[in-house]
């Protein structure tokens, strides 16, 4: 979140834009409910995972793309992409999540699931806190460096996402 404000910011962004990317995830958590259906229709919980846990990483180096366009956009216009991919990331995101969290409930055992669940949004905490205290660090240094700083940011978010998202392939179904 705070890599893309700053990304925005570096593009132009008013309060406007910014109250928009920020309300974003509220307007499209309906897709959970699409992900349910999916599941429920007997789509594969894991494919639908892999498929949108490697969707969200593309999309980041969509978004890494955007100031290579420079000067064949305007900066609305950029901006207004940047927030097409945002949503299509959290698009993906919602079924993702809603897939894996279906999936994983039913590869642990019924006695450890609160356990299992309970730990993984402990240590997702730990972890979250300490990368944004890093995040904001990083961006204190690369808020200096222009629009191709945050390029590399989001290049290599991406990357690691594909990694992430290459752990599910060999999980059972």
């Amino acid at each position: 979140g705070m890599f893309l404000i700053g990304f925005a910011l570096k593009l132009g962004a008013d309060n406007v834009w910014l109250g928009l990317i920020s309300t974003i995830p509220q307007f499209f958590v309906v897709f959970q409910f699409m992900a349910a259906r999916l599941v429920e229709r007997g789509v594969s919980r894991k494919w639908m995972t892999v498929v949108f846990s490697f969707a969200t990483p593309f999309c980041w180096f969509l978004i890494a793309g955007i100031p290579l366009l420079g000067s064949r956009l305007a900066a609305s216009q950029q901006i207004g992409l940047l927030i097409g991919i945002i949503v299509l990331v959290t698009i993906a995101g919602q079924f993702w999540v809603n897939a894996r969290s279906s999936w994983i409930g039913d590869l642990v055992p019924a006695g450890r699931r609160g356990r299992f669940f309970g730990y993984c949004t402990f240590f997702a905490g730990l972890v979250g806190a300490g990368f944004a205290i890093m995040e904001g660090w990083l961006l204190d240094v690369v808020r200096g460096h222009g629009l191709y700083a945050f390029t590399a940011l989001f290049f290599f978010g991406a990357i690691f996402g594909l990694v992430a998202a290459s752990l599910n392939i060999p999980q059972p179904d």
